[in-house]
C-alpha cells in the first residue's frame, strides 16, 4: 500500500538525481525549495520513498488568478506505470483547490506530456529547452 506524506526538500534529492538527472550539471536543488509556502510530498511503499512531487506558490505571467506550480515530480524507475504519479498529482490538485488556486502549472519534460494530458493538463505555447536538462512544454490545468 502506498502512503503519501509531506517530506523535507532534502528528502526529494535522491529521486530527483536518480530519475530526473540528465547530466552532471543537473541542479537537483530548486529555487524555492525552502520557501515557507513550498511543500514536498513523497509516495512511500513501506519505508521506501518511491515518488516525489513539489508544490509551490509561483505565478506565470501567461495565466491570471492565483496559481500553484508543480515541480520536480519523479517516480522511481521500478515503480513507474503503477499509478503513483497520478496519485501524487491528485494530491497537489487537492491542495491547490484548498488554497483556492485557479491554475496549476508545470514545465513538463517532452517525454511526459501524455501523462500530464491524462491528468487534465493542456499545453500552452511552444516547446522550449531548459539548459542541461531537455525539451519541455509549459502545461496547465484549470482548477
Amino acid at each position: 500500500m502506498i502512503t503519501i506524506k509531506q517530506i523535507t526538500p532534502i528528502e526529494t534529492y535522491t529521486l530527483r538525481l536518480e530519475v530526473l538527472k540528465t547530466n552532471a550539471d543537473y541542479i537537483y536543488q530548486y529555487q524555492g525549495d525552502f520557501d515557507e509556502k513550498t511543500v514536498h510530498y513523497g509516495a512511500f511503499d513501506a519505508d521506501k520513498n518511491i515518488g516525489i512531487i513539489t508544490l509551490m506558490e509561483n505565478e506565470n505571467p501567461l495565466f491570471q488568478g492565483k496559481q500553484m506550480q508543480l515541480r520536480g515530480m519523479a517516480v522511481a524507475t521500478n515503480a513507474q506505470n503503477k499509478g503513483i504519479g497520478k496519485t501524487l498529482v491528485q494530491k497537489v490538485i487537492k491542495i491547490s483547490n484548498a488554497k483556492e488556486a485557479k491554475i496549476l502549472w508545470c514545465n513538463a519534460r517532452e517525454q511526459v506530456v501524455d501523462f500530464y494530458k491524462k491528468q487534465g493538463f493542456q499545453i500552452e505555447g511552444e516547446r522550449f529547452y531548459i539548459e542541461h536538462v531537455c525539451y519541455h512544454y509549459l502545461m496547465y490545468k484549470k482548477l
